[in-house]
């Protein structure tokens, strides 16, 4: 299966099915979202994708740490800038 991410308005990483949007309970606890990418670094077999998966198979989506979706997604340039912005 593909993934998808999104982020939100108050900054939370969210991951569904490709295909998908984040559904209501997302949009209700973190707001507005936009989507990021679809370029998942296929690291299935790792016990951070376990994780994720679980949560996905049970509520069709899951939050993930900003942290956890750098690791587990390709993101454009654009928001890896942000990140180094808003830490460094």
């Amino acid at each position: 299966m593909s993934y998808s991410l999104f982020e939100c308005r108050d900054g939370a990483f969210v991951v569904v099915p490709r295909g998908l949007t984040p559904p209501i309970e997302a949009y209700t606890a973190h707001g507005d979202f936009q989507h990021v990418t679809d370029r998942c670094r296929h690291l299935y077999d790792s016990p951070v994708w376990d994780d994720v998966s679980r949560v996905i198979d049970h509520m069709l989506y899951a939050v993930v740490l900003p942290e956890v979706a750098f690791c587990i997604f390709e993101l454009p340039e654009s928001v890896q800038r942000r990140d180094t912005d808003v830490t460094a």
